[in-house]
């Protein structure tokens, strides 16, 4: 069995006897629940740990790949190591999605999307980098592809995520601060670490990108803590849904408009009108 066709973690999750997810247009199957999975209230004492293989997880990447990020997303303008969630908005301020984006580079941003919009969102990004009218292609160059079988995200959220991953490190200093993204060694494994967080919930996020070849390692070290419990879709779909003040627009499979004032109080609108969508934004409802 390939990792392309199941993951990596696939044999650690039969190991744990998951429930699987009925797969979809032949994604890797997710991990639903686990037998005595821990209660949502859990990640206020522990911490879950979500293999995310299967998830949205795209690269945007290529000379123009900044100007595109910077219309395609309305939320603030990212630097090299920097992460935050951006809502993409089409041209009458509807929400495509609210990916976590990672900007890795000054051409590249890594997009993580663990929600049913999450390929809408790529093929709206595809949309804009072939754009071209009257002769003009403006973000010609760049492009956006699936990263699956790149590196394996994995989500470790909760009130102990951070004493977890410490315990790797010299220093729990070395650890990217929220809103950062590092390179770092988890003890002798190379990843990438992105900091976020679930304001609702009041807990730190991290996601940890570690190759395939060792993620099955890295994946059994974090479980053998004991506040460390794995997660499937269920709770993730509630962690985000609750623990996101956006969670709800961001699961809808319906429409979703939340408008200028919503975003805001979110956080996650920038000032100005240099993106699509901004117009209906500001314009009568």
């Amino acid at each position: 069995m390939s990792s392309q066709t199941f993951g990596p973690l696939y044999r650690e999750h039969l190991l744990l006897n998951a429930v699987f997810e009925d797969p979809e247009d032949g994604n890797p199957p997710r991990p639903a629940t686990y037998p005595g999975s821990m209660p949502l209230s859990f990640v206020r004492e522990g911490a879950f740990l979500v293999d995310l293989t299967g998830a949205t997880y795209a690269l945007l990447h290529g000379g123009p790949a900044s100007q595109l990020a910077g219309a395609a997303f309305c939320g603030r303008t990212l630097g090299v190591g920097e992460c935050a969630f951006e809502p993409s908005l089409t041209g009458d301020a509807s929400v495509n999605a609210i990916p976590l984006c990672l900007r890795t580079g000054d051409s590249e941003y890594v997009l993580l999307d663990p929600t049913d919009r999450g390929e809408t969102l790529v093929a709206w990004l595809g949309f804009l980098a072939n754009l071209e009218q009257d002769g003009c292609a403006p973000y010609a160059g760049a492009r956006v592809e699936s990263a699956q079988g790149m590196l394996v995200p994995l989500l470790l959220c909760g009130a102990k995520a951070r004493d977890v991953l410490a315990d790797y490190v010299k220093s729990p200093s070395d650890l990217p601060r929220a809103g950062r993204v590092a390179q770092i060694k988890l003890d002798s494994i190379l990843c990438v670490v992105a900091a976020a967080s679930l304001p609702h919930a009041g807990v730190d996020a991290f996601l940890v990108f570690v190759s395939p070849a060792q993620a099955t390692i890295l994946w059994r070290s974090f479980l053998s803590f004991q506040e460390v419990s794995p997660a499937g879709t269920v709770i993730l779909d509630q962690l985000v849904r609750q623990g996101l003040p956006w969670g709800e627009a961001a699961s809808s499979l319906g429409r979703v408009e939340p408008g200028h004032e919503a975003l805001s109080a979110w956080g996650l609108l920038r000032p100005g009108s240099d993106f699509i969508g901004a117009r209906a934004l500001s314009g009568p409802r």
